[in-house]
């Protein structure tokens, strides 16, 4: 089974068997999808706030994430957004928001019904996201749900660059790290 680790602003659509996570989501959501007719899967770490924006990386970003719903084709996705509601914290001293908003989940959801037309869909909140797919399970996403072989060494894409790969895997790539600004 191939485990990979993606960060925010990638993407990737593979094939099974699979497992898919990322970093701690703190304003951002996870898309999880799979293609039950070709047998592929894949997931997006969507940074909060991008489909409302116009900024350049933002932009980028949306348009990363069309190109992912084009190559899979889900017709099933499954969004794990951050938080429950919209709380604020503290850091490092500091006071601030986590939590997706409801604004950008409806966000979300829209973008959802546009770009993977007819695609089965369901939705949690959690501060940690993930996906397996594999024959035996099917399409899982959220996070703690999953069966022993969800742990164990991953691939961490955190700094490939976008493009296909058939080693290590076989898996398409799309987008950046926006964390580190790749």
């Amino acid at each position: 089974m191939s485990r990979y680790f993606i960060e925010m602003g990638q993407g990737i659509v593979a094939v099974p068997d699979l497992i898919v996570h990322t970093s701690a989501l703190s304003n951002c959501s996870f898309v999880a999808g799979h293609d039950a007719r070709r047998d592929v899967g894949g997931a997006f770490h969507y940074p909060g706030g991008a489909l409302s924006s116009q900024e350049p990386d933002d932009l980028e970003t949306v348009r990363q994430m069309r190109f992912w719903a084009m190559l899979l084709r889900p017709t099933t996705v499954f969004l794990v957004h951050s938080g429950g509601p919209h709380v604020q914290h503290m850091v490092g001293g500091a006071q601030g928001l986590i939590g997706a908003t409801l604004d950008d989940k409806e966000a979300l959801r829209r973008w959802v019904d546009g770009h993977c037309q007819g695609a089965a869909f369901d939705h949690m909140d959690s501060m940690g996201a993930g996906m397996m797919l594999t024959a035996q399970h099917g399409l899982l996403a959220g996070w703690g749900d999953f069966p022993d072989e969800f742990d164990g060494q991953r691939i961490d894409l955190s700094d490939f660059r976008a493009g296909p790969y058939e080693e290590p895997g076989n898996f398409t790539l799309l987008g950046r790290n926006r964390e580190a600004g790749r």
